[in-house]
Protein backbone atom coordinates (compact mmCIF):
# COMPACT_ATOMS: atom_id res chain seq x y z
CA UNK A 1 0.00 0.00 0.00
CA UNK A 2 2.99 2.93 0.72
CA UNK A 3 5.07 1.20 -1.88
CA UNK A 4 1.83 2.36 -4.28
CA UNK A 5 1.05 5.84 -2.76
CA UNK A 6 5.04 6.61 -3.29
CA UNK A 7 4.89 5.48 -6.74
CA UNK A 8 1.64 7.39 -7.52
CA UNK A 9 3.65 10.52 -6.13
CA UNK A 10 6.02 10.46 -7.98
CA UNK A 11 4.44 9.85 -11.07
CA UNK A 12 2.16 12.89 -10.33
CA UNK A 13 5.17 15.29 -9.30
CA UNK A 14 7.07 13.92 -12.15
CA UNK A 15 4.51 15.20 -14.49
CA UNK A 16 4.32 18.67 -12.93
CA UNK A 17 6.10 21.85 -14.00
CA UNK A 18 7.92 23.25 -11.57
CA UNK A 19 6.92 27.03 -10.33
CA UNK A 20 9.02 29.20 -7.67
CA UNK A 21 7.47 29.97 -4.93
CA UNK A 22 4.72 27.29 -5.55
CA UNK A 23 3.45 25.72 -2.14
CA UNK A 24 2.91 21.93 -2.49
CA UNK A 25 -0.99 21.43 -1.21
CA UNK A 26 -1.84 18.04 -2.28
CA UNK A 27 0.99 15.68 -2.80
CA UNK A 28 -1.28 13.18 -3.78
CA UNK A 29 -2.11 14.90 -6.75
CA UNK A 30 0.52 17.28 -7.51
CA UNK A 31 -1.48 20.30 -6.43
CA UNK A 32 -0.23 23.59 -5.19
CA UNK A 33 -1.69 26.70 -3.82
CA UNK A 34 -1.10 28.33 -7.06
CA UNK A 35 -3.12 25.49 -8.95
CA UNK A 36 -6.23 26.37 -6.25
CA UNK A 37 -5.73 29.80 -6.92
CA UNK A 38 -6.36 29.35 -10.62
CA UNK A 39 -9.16 27.32 -10.22
CA UNK A 40 -10.71 30.14 -8.17
CA UNK A 41 -9.93 32.32 -11.01
CA UNK A 42 -11.69 29.87 -13.29
CA UNK A 43 -15.03 29.67 -11.93
CA UNK A 44 -14.51 27.28 -8.51
CA UNK A 45 -16.40 28.90 -5.40
CA UNK A 46 -16.07 26.33 -2.80
CA UNK A 47 -13.51 23.66 -1.70
CA UNK A 48 -15.83 20.80 -3.13
CA UNK A 49 -15.83 22.67 -6.67
CA UNK A 50 -12.11 22.53 -6.47
CA UNK A 51 -11.51 19.32 -5.36
CA UNK A 52 -14.02 17.94 -7.97
CA UNK A 53 -11.82 20.14 -10.70
CA UNK A 54 -8.21 19.51 -9.05
CA UNK A 55 -9.01 16.32 -6.36
CA UNK A 56 -7.70 17.91 -3.62
CA UNK A 57 -8.34 15.51 -0.65
CA UNK A 58 -9.69 12.69 -3.05
CA UNK A 59 -6.83 10.27 -2.04
CA UNK A 60 -5.73 10.22 2.06
CA UNK A 61 -7.46 13.51 2.26
CA UNK A 62 -4.77 15.01 5.02
CA UNK A 63 -4.41 18.06 2.58
CA UNK A 64 -8.19 19.12 2.63
CA UNK A 65 -7.87 21.32 5.90
CA UNK A 66 -4.64 23.29 4.03
CA UNK A 67 -6.77 23.24 1.18
CA UNK A 68 -9.83 25.01 2.60
CA UNK A 69 -8.02 27.63 4.63
CA UNK A 70 -6.47 28.82 0.88
CA UNK A 71 -9.54 29.29 -0.76
CA UNK A 72 -11.41 30.88 2.19
CA UNK A 73 -8.05 33.07 2.23
CA UNK A 74 -7.97 33.63 -1.27
CA UNK A 75 -11.17 34.69 -0.78
CA UNK A 76 -11.28 37.33 1.00
CA UNK A 77 -8.50 38.90 -0.44
CA UNK A 78 -10.22 39.29 -3.64
CA UNK A 79 -13.17 40.48 -1.99
CA UNK A 80 -10.44 43.35 -0.24
CA UNK A 81 -8.79 43.74 -3.27
CA UNK A 82 -12.29 44.73 -4.95
CA UNK A 83 -12.36 48.54 -6.32
CA UNK A 84 -14.00 50.66 -3.62
CA UNK A 85 -16.52 53.57 -5.05
CA UNK A 86 -16.97 56.86 -2.51
CA UNK A 87 -20.29 58.70 -2.67
CA UNK A 88 -19.79 61.47 -3.98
Amino acid sequence: MKLTIILISITVLSQMVYEPDAMFVCICNGVTDRDIHRAIESGDRNFRQVSKSLGVASQCGSCEELAREIIEEYKLQASDAAPFYAAV
